[in-house]
């Protein structure tokens, strides 16, 4: 952040808040990954998804408490991040009856939802350098939302769709996002993000973390950039041969499409997890024990083949 260095205390207060708004919004996610890609969930998984998603909400406002302590620039970007995450974790909120309505209803929801994350990009990125990786990963996000609206009105079970432009705006979105992954994680002047924030955590720290906890954090990052990756590339070439090339797709193929984002989905869930929790131990701040449930939606590629 180009906040850092400035106010030692308030850039440790900073990293704190941010990183459990950022807890609390995996673990939201996480639960509503699993909820959307189980059919038949027991009584006791489900009251243990409630408190689960209970302690990230207990989380986020807890940290709102912490939040107050920041100021200018620390609290805009934090302010930022928290109204962003406060949206997702409503609309997650699977175990409301409110979260049971129609298709459209949904659609507009989730429009209400993107305007939000479209807010928080323009307010996050502003302190953020653009070489960073945390920058360009956004970014690719953000390029994603501009053509939400174009997925909405696509079918490729129909083959070719009659609006050209739409097609290739989707693909070319797809190809834009997967790029500015590939180009972070080929130049490594992109992780000088992560060495600012690994200096701020080793100067709260009685005694300095090793060159081996930090090549640690950084093959963290990078391999949840390359899921990323992974992720917009199966979308990609998927939009390219149903809505570009016309290739006559089989159900099958439709079926493989969500094996393998829901597979990466799952690793995103828990790399970031597992990032969030390894800079918070770095920190010295210790989070409870919880069930990562997208461990159970990883599946081995070769029994999709085999029932198939």
């Amino acid at each position: 952040m180009n906040f850092y260095f400035k106010d030692h205390n308030q850039d440790q207060i900073y990293l704190e808040v941010i990183n459990n708004y950022n807890l609390a919004y995996w673990i939201a996610a996480d639960i509503d990954l699993y909820v959307d890609s189980t059919n038949d969930i027991s009584a006791y998984d489900y009251n243990r998804l409630i408190q689960q998603f209970n302690y990230a909400t207990e989380l986020f406002n807890n940290t709102d408490i912490t939040l107050t302590n920041l100021k200018k620039d620390h609290k805009k970007s934090a302010e930022a991040l928290r109204d962003f995450v406060d949206g997702c974790i409503q609309g997650f909120h699977f175990f409301k009856s409110s979260k049971k309505i129609d298709s459209e209803s949904k659609e507009i929801e989730l429009i209400g939802l993107l305007e939000r994350e479209n807010k928080f990009h323009i307010d996050y990125l502003r302190n953020m350098n653009p070489s960073h990786a945390e920058y360009l990963t956004i970014k690719s996000f953000s390029y994603i939302n501009e053509i939400a609206a174009d997925l909405l009105l696509v079918d490729p079970s129909l083959g070719t769709n009659t609006n050209k432009d739409r097609s290739t705006k989707i693909v070319a979105a797809f190809s834009k996002a997967k790029n500015i992954i590939n180009y972070a994680l080929k130049n490594v002047n992109c992780f000088d993000g992560i060495i600012d924030e690994f200096e701020i955590i080793n100067k709260m720290r009685p005694d300095n973390l090793n060159h081996d906890n930090f090549l640690d954090l950084c093959d963290k990052n990078i391999e949840y950039m390359k899921l990323w990756r992974e992720f917009y590339a199966v979308y990609e070439q998927f939009y390219q041969d149903t809505l570009i090339e016309n290739t006559n797709i089989e159900y099958s193929d439709f079926e493989l499409v969500e094996y393998e984002t829901q597979n990466y989905q799952a690793q995103i869930n828990i790399f970031a997890i597992d990032i969030i929790q390894s800079t918070l131990r770095f920190m010295g701040i210790d989070t409870p024990t919880f069930e990562i449930y997208s461990k159970r939606l990883l599946k081995n590629p070769l029994n999709f083949i085999k029932t198939a």
